[in-house]
């Protein structure tokens, strides 16, 4: 109860200032903020974004509002976070401000959403929109920190290895190259990460491991704690490797080692696989033991596949009395309803997007239409103009050659007139 007053407490503290401060402030306060030179939290960040929505009508300032306002909801898993970066980008053209970075930022988000909920398409269409604005910020950085493309390519490698495009394999390997010319440890590792799940995924263990193992032998170079997680993942993908290959012994091996390189969240997918490699060695007791640790930290774990794979894991470990609902299935088919859910809500936004594209295209169609018919006019114009001035010459020449031929006539009857013989 006192959390819940604090934080009331707060957001109506917060309103105060923004409501007494005047726009401009405002305004500069939340460019500083997406400049990364004020930090705030998520909820004051969303009640100045919220209050410049309302009190704005700067192309900009909307655009960096809504994409704050995104940006937020979708650590939050709220896809409704899509509408906001949809709405950003429209404003963003419609804005005097040239921010390429958020024009890129923009794309590469919505990619990413639509990837992670399956859209691969989408996701697909939106990195390949980034890359041109990643291009045009990149030239503006030094050398080594020309990496915004770099990732993008990552990205879109990811959403074609989903799709098990081989395109995805060229592009990794076009991407490695470059890392390694920039000297981009995060990268190296994450490609190799990549490279191997791909691999792993074709049943291409020996190349998986390989790449895996590529990274395990990076262990002097990934000492700082967010370098750390490839440490982890690698050990975890090993060991789902060995499960595959029934090497129970090894497989356990490199994910209690995963374990020791990830945060609790990160846990939740070897935990998973634990209990997935226990059941398989009969050791139920181990299983129910991991299972009740991955259960533990399941809420905070993103959508994926291991969430619904925990409760199929764990529906098998307990036995019911007849005509009693197993919990965990009911589980299971409550998160695949919601996962569903989500599907269906991120289908209604496409929809709206498409429609946002049909409009934008409607519009588009219609100002070049009016722009063609102002050339069109302005040339009708300016032939009627020229025709007229032509005639206008022609006139004044016509009235000053009878002018000069009535002028030499007048003259010759005086000059007659004069002459006299002698």
């Amino acid at each position: 109860m006192c959390n819940r007053l604090h934080f009331l407490l707060l957001v109506l503290f917060q309103s105060l200032i923004f409501q007494s401060h005047g726009h401009d402030f405002r305004r500069q306060l939340l460019i500083d903020v997406y400049d990364g030179l004020v930090k705030l939290e998520d909820d004051s960040i969303k009640s100045l974004a919220e209050s410049l929505l309302q009190s704005s009508d700067d192309q900009y300032t909307l655009a960096l509002s809504n994409f704050h306002l995104g940006f937020i909801k979708n650590l939050d898993h709220d896809l409704n976070g899509v509408a906001h970066y949809i709405t950003a980008i429209h404003q963003l053209e419609d804005a005097d401000t040239l921010d390429v970075f958020l024009d890129m930022a923009l794309r590469k988000n919505i990619g990413a959403i639509y990837k992670q909920y399956g859209d691969l398409e989408s996701g697909i269409r939106y990195y390949l929109e980034a890359i041109p604005f990643a291009e045009a910020y990149d030239k503006t950085r030094p050398f080594n920190e020309q990496t915004n493309v770099m990732s993008l390519k990552y990205n879109l490698a990811n959403a074609y290895s989903m799709n098990y495009n081989p395109k995805a394999v060229d592009i990794y390997l076009e991407v490695l190259e470059e890392a390694k010319k920039k000297g981009v440890v995060k990268k190296i590792a994450q490609i190799n990460n990549q490279l191997g799940m791909l691999f792993q995924e074709a049943k291409e263990y020996g190349l998986a491991i390989n790449h895996y193992k590529n990274i395990l032998g990076m262990s002097d170079q990934l000492t700082d704690p967010k370098l750390k997680v490839y440490l982890g993942f690698a050990n975890q993908n090993i060991g789902e490797v060995y499960i595959e290959q029934g090497n129970y012994q090894l497989a356990e091996q490199h994910l209690l080692e995963s374990l020791v390189h990830f945060e609790e969240t990160r846990r939740f997918g070897p935990l998973v696989a634990l209990v997935e490699l226990y059941i398989n060695n009969g050791d139920k007791d181990l299983a129910k033991r991991y299972g009740d640790q991955a259960l533990a930290i399941y809420p905070s774990v993103q959508k994926t596949n291991d969430r619904l794979k925990i409760f199929e894991l764990m529906s098998s470990l307990i036995t019911t009395e007849e005509n009693q609902p197993n919990v965990y299935v009911t589980q299971l088919l409550t998160e695949q309803r919601s996962l569903s859910e989500e599907k269906s809500q991120l289908a209604d936004l496409k929809d709206k997007e498409n429609l946002y594209r049909v409009v934008d295209s409607y519009y588009k169609e219609l100002e070049a239409n009016q722009r063609k018919s102002e050339y069109r006019q302005w040339i009708i114009t300016g032939c009627a103009i020229l025709v007229a001035l032509i005639a206008l010459v022609a006139v004044y020449f016509m009235i000053m050659d009878k002018r000069r031929s009535k002028g030499l006539s007048e003259l010759s009857e005086d000059s007659s007139s004069d002459f006299k013989y002698y």
